[in-house]
């Protein structure tokens, strides 16, 4: 063997020797970069999903039901009020019952008097003391470049029929949680789910079998 075939080969043996190199750190350090990109995201999303739980319940108190779409739900949110329910102690030397209304509910201690009082607060402005993100947002998935949460609600029977539950769901499937990850780390169509249109529940949970997503 020449000189010149040599080095040809110990050239290609070195590109092998790289190019197998190169293979084995990409397999190992692609699923690392995946998990804790992937983990970062369903946190995220997680988030949103509390959020959104919490607009939802604050729309049940406001309406006796649970928001179908996201127009009636913001619709709520941004002009309508809740009643608010306090209840003040009042020491007897310093009632008036031309102010709180005669006949007072003595409290347990009995030194004072138990009066309730009723306000109106925005809902808007009591979700936005206990929600960090912009309302508006809320419907938007992470990282999905702008795709929405599904979202749907009805009205079922519980007890054996004998009351009618309001219930809604809220999903988001990986391929809009993970868009632009590698496909082969991931079930495209496993995703988290709140709530559920057959239970009267109001947990989210990661659904490896899939998510219904229109």
């Amino acid at each position: 063997m020449n000189k010149s075939l040599s080095r040809i080969l110990m050239i290609v043996l070195g590109i092998l020797i790289i190019f197998l190199i190169y293979q084995t750190v990409t397999g190992i350090k692609g699923p690392i970069e995946f998990d804790k990109e992937s983990k970062a995201r369903y946190e995220e999303v997680e988030k949103r999903l509390d959020a959104i739980r919490n607009m939802q319940f604050t729309y049940k108190e406001a309406t006796g039901k649970y928001a179908s779409t996201w127009d009636s739900l913001m619709m709520v949110i941004n002009h309508d009020s809740l009643s608010i329910q306090r209840k003040i102690l009042i020491p007897k030397s310093s009632y008036d019952a031309n102010v709180y209304g005669p006949n007072p509910k003595l409290a347990d201690d009995t030194t004072k008097y138990e009066v309730v009082s009723h306000s109106m607060v925005s809902i808007r402005d009591t979700l936005t003391k206990i929600i960090p993100y912009k309302l508006e947002d809320i419907s938007i998935i992470p990282f999905s470049d702008g795709a929405k949460f599904y979202m749907k609600s009805d009205i079922i029977e519980a007890g054996g029929g004998r009351i009618k539950v309001p219930v809604f769901v809220v999903t988001a499937p990986n391929r809009l949680i993970l868009k632009g990850l590698d496909e082969k780390y991931f079930n495209a169509e496993a995703g988290y789910q709140l709530g559920s249109l057959y239970e009267t529940t109001t947990e989210f949970a990661y659904k490896r079998d899939g998510v219904e997503y229109e």
